[in-house]
């Protein structure tokens, strides 16, 4: 499914059962380098309530996964700009509610995965009745590392009957399904919410994808 009208690309089936399995397994048996998860305002338990652990390039332990996880995601990257029929812009439109009108300088004029650079790879835990991340933006730009966010992504690794949706300013939510991909501009017009998982704690992947500043 693609709501691109909403710049939001959905890929169902992105990673296998077994494999969302397997990550949440090696999630619980990790100990080290595994805490409360962080914002730029550092550890707010009333802004972001979750337990996290970044899957870093040198670990071994995880550089299969990680492999396969890039892999998939530049595969659904060149889904999601082909699916497009208009470019995707830098420059933000000055009503939130008025995605469409993008003024000014790509994002992508022609999608080309060798300019994008994929460093934070996490996975989050949102225990039931307690874990959540309010409302809030991904947009930030590097200049020491003359870059920027591009995609956010997000990788739903279990199912969650009731609560735990990511949603987006306009009450628009999607469902957390084992599985499941989502790619969405990360961008100020695309504030968005975890969601309180109520009938079972929620697993997901998510991180960033940049782009070098031209």
């Amino acid at each position: 499914m693609y709501g691109l009208d909403r710049y939001i690309y959905i890929n169902e089936n992105s990673l296998s059962k077994e494999l969302c399995d397997e990550i949440i397994n090696k999630f619980e048996e990790q100990e080290e380098n595994k805490g409360p998860g962080s914002t730029f305002g550092g550890i707010q338990p009333k802004v972001k309530d979750t337990t996290d652990y970044n899957i870093k390039e040198n670990n071994p332990k995880w550089s299969r996964i990680r492999e396969t996880l890039i892999v998939e995601l530049i595969n659904n990257i060149q889904i999601y700009g082909s699916k497009l029929d208009r470019p995707m812009y830098h420059s933000q439109p000055a009503d939130i509610n008025d995605v469409n009108r993008f003024p000014k300088k790509y994002i992508f004029k022609e999608l080309n995965v060798n300019e994008l650079f994929f460093e934070v790879i996490m996975i989050q835990k949102y225990k039931s009745n307690t874990g959540r991340y309010i409302y809030h933006n991904d947009f930030s730009s590097e200049s020491e590392k003359n870059r920027f966010r591009v995609l956010t992504y997000i990788y739903y690794l279990n199912d969650v009957e009731e609560g735990g949706e990511t949603q987006f300013w306009d009450n628009y939510k999607i469902k957390p399904q084992k599985g499941k991909l989502v790619l969405f501009p990360a961008s100020w017009t695309y504030p968005h919410s975890g969601l309180m998982p109520i009938s079972h704690d929620k697993y997901i992947i998510t991180g960033w994808i940049y782009q070098e500043a031209h």
